[in-house]
C-alpha cells in the first residue's frame, strides 16, 4: 500500500485497506496525492477508491462515480453503505 504523511490506513469491507486523507476539508491535497498514487501504480485499486470518497465529499458526484466503478474493476469490494455513511 502506498503511503502518504497526513493519512490514516483504515480496515473496510473483506479486510482491504484504504487511506483516509487528511484533516477535514483539505479536499485538493488528498486528490493531489490520490492522483500521485493512481500515477505511481494505476492498479491501485484503493487509491481509487479514496479518491473517489474525497471527491464525493467534495460534491464531485461524477468524479466520485467514475473513481468507484474503476475500483471496483480493480477488484476493490465495497458496499453502497460507504457513500451512506459519509453523508
Amino acid at each position: 500500500m502506498v503511503k502518504f504523511p497526513g493519512c490514516r490506513q483504515v480496515c473496510v469491507k473483506g479486510g482491504a485497506e484504504v487511506l483516509v486523507p487528511f484533516p477535514k476539508f483539505q479536499f485538493q491535497l488528498a486528490i493531489t496525492e490520490f492522483d500521485s498514487a493512481i500515477t505511481q501504480h494505476p492498479d491501485a485499486a484503493g487509491a481509487y477508491f479514496g479518491r473517489g470518497l474525497v471527491k464525493y465529499k467534495n460534491r464531485d458526484v461524477n468524479g466520485a462515480v467514475s473513481d468507484l466503478n474503476k475500483a471496483k474493476e480493480l477488484g476493490f469490494e465495497f458496499t453502497s453503505d460507504v457513500l451512506e455513511s459519509l453523508n
